[in-house]
């Protein structure tokens, strides 16, 4: 529930995820997201085919893309020419030059800082806050009829809050158990492999060698093993451990660490809080650095990846930490990306609570009404989200209220039943359309580059698919763009297994989203050629 991309250090992914079944060689792996269908037989969204056929020397305009996630590394080598300057504002002065409420917001805006320069590190999930809101009112509460009709929505989803909260701290201390004992074997093993090995030097070959001759000590050997497989280092270890357990805090009602920022969580009119702070490079969880890369690293450079577009400038815009993003913070990110010039917003991240979705429909609409279109991913939970609602969304009651929002899962780059990520959530209703996300090379921080995944990942691709567009036909609304991406993706007719359930029967690829489909910038660029002729 804290991000839509798995973070690279959770060693237990490894052991539940699918594995692609696609084999590629090192470059293309790197850039298969970049590939083309047609060209390649790699289901990629035709990027580079893009640049090579139909863009070559046509030049764009700017776009602004505001990217509201984390903190992020803005120094780093691959995306230091990459970030939105508000020229009307002085940096450094302590003044708000430009007068939109927000002091010395040269790059964009921090809502998860305070005064003094420090950070929020983590916040509760809402299902805590719901509880923490209402336990004292429903705690004791034997019968339901004791309830006024008024209050039994309320009621019934301090329950829900309530039995959702117990179940992930189960979960949660299940995990550090399993972590804990990981650890444990871990380090046993690797005390233990020199008596076997006489040295410190060993490979997986070594380490298979030795669970065959002495399968007793498998339990032992074959995290060695795993940690070489997949490039886990010793410290990735550690961190998974540290991690869970950082999670708790998350889940215990009696821990608000809200309060550092001296503002008032239940009133959106309480707005003028935060710094304008962007870069905490000692932070573990630097989420947004990956997902900026996608959209816009340098493609010029010579360094790390290529991102979509030379054209596209990041307003980084801080909201999200561990735990759930505050429905406060969701609407007042999109209203400052709004008023300061973005005209596409990516938000990857998402949650199965909402105790304001009235604040962020409003600011959905408020984009619209400004022609600003937001891009999200589905989340990483496998799941059905027509049944169970992603937040945030376009529905009231199954019916969308703006024509300018898309929600995005995740594929792989494999051509067959597991092209669908295992850990995507789908839906038939809710679900736009498909991107790459797993297996996903990007920037990292402190200049370092790494594979990611998750639906975080696919929702970037989108966004700066659409300030592509936006970039060489800056005529088209957010409304137009949203339609064109939908219309122009790869229809597949393949049966995939379904997200979550590998021993359930295959299902249909188009019955996974409303489109069917997987993003193709290449199609969806040549069909606004056509038009525009």
């Amino acid at each position: 529930m804290l991000f839509q991309g798995n973070t690279i250090f959770l060693i237990l992914f490894f052991l539940t995820s699918s594995i692609t079944a696609q084999v590629l060689d090192e470059e293309n792996l790197k850039t298969w997201w970049r590939k083309d269908l047609e060209k390649d037989s790699i289901p990629g969204i035709g990027l580079e085919r893009t640049y090579k056929e139909l863009i070559k020397d046509l030049v764009g305009q700017e776009v602004v893309v505001a990217v509201l996630d984390t903190k992020i590394d803005m120094l780093h080598e691959d995306l230091q020419e990459s970030f939105w300057v508000n020229i009307d504002e002085i940096p450094g002065n302590g003044i708000d030059d430009d007068h939109n409420g927000y002091i010395d917001d040269v790059n964009g805006w921090n809502f998860l800082g305070n005064r003094k320069g420090e950070d929020l590190f983590h916040q509760s999930v809402e299902p805590t806050r719901i509880v923490r809101r209402y336990k004292s009112r429903y705690a004791s509460i034997m019968d339901e009829k004791e309830i006024p009709n008024q209050e039994k929505d309320q009621y019934y989803t301090f329950l829900k809050a309530h039995k959702t909260l117990n179940n992930e701290l189960a979960d949660l201390k299940s995990y550090i158990k399993e972590a804990d004992s990981v650890n444990a074997l871990y380090y046993k093993a690797k005390d233990t492999i020199p008596y076997f090995t006489k040295n410190e030097n060993y490979s997986v070959e070594t380490i298979d060698s030795l669970i065959i001759q002495f399968p007793e000590m498998e339990k032992y050997f074959k995290w060695l093993g795993i940690g070489l497989r997949y490039g886990i280092t010793e410290q990735d270890f550690i961190d998974q451990q540290d991690y869970f357990k950082s999670q708790l805090k998350a889940l215990d009602v009696d821990d608000d660490a809200r309060k550092m920022l001296d503002e008032n969580p239940e009133d959106i009119d309480d707005a003028y809080y935060g710094n304008p702070i962007l870069i905490n490079n000692e932070l573990k969880f630097q989420h947004s650095t990956g997902v900026t890369g996608l959209i816009a690293a340098s493609r010029n450079n010579g360094l790390g990846i290529k991102g979509i577009s030379n054209n596209i400038k990041i307003m980084p815009v801080v909201m999200v930490a561990d735990g759930d993003e505050y429905d406060k913070d969701v609407a007042l990110a999109i209203r400052y990306a709004v008023d300061n010039g973005a005209k596409v917003i990516n938000m990857s991240w998402g949650k199965y609570f909402s105790s304001h979705s009235d604040w962020v429909r409003d600011a959905f609409r408020y984009a619209a009404v400004h022609d600003v279109l937001l891009v999200s991913s589905s989340g990483n939970g496998n799941k059905n989200i027509d049944i169970e609602l992603n937040y945030p969304n376009d529905e009231i009651g199954g019916e969308e209220f703006v024509d300018n929002f898309l929600s995005v899962g995740a594929i792989t780059s494999s051509m067959d039943s597991t092209i669908v990520a295992s850990f995507s959530n789908y839906g038939k209703r809710t679900v736009d359309v498909f991107a790459p996300g797993e297996k996903i090379y990007t920037t990292e921080v402190k200049s370092v580059y790494q594979f990611s995944e998750g639906t975080s990942y696919a929702s970037p691709i989108v966004a700066g698919t659409a300030a592509l567009l936006k970039s060489y036909f800056p005529h088209l609304s957010a409304s137009e763009l949203k339609t064109i991406i939908l219309e122009s993706g790869t229809k597949l007719s393949l049966m995939v297994k379904k997200p979550g359930d590998d021993s359930a029967p295959l299902v249909p690829f188009d019955s996974l989203s409303k489109t069917g489909s997987i993003i193709n910038i290449y199609q969806a660029f040549q069909k606004v050629m056509k038009v525009s002729r």
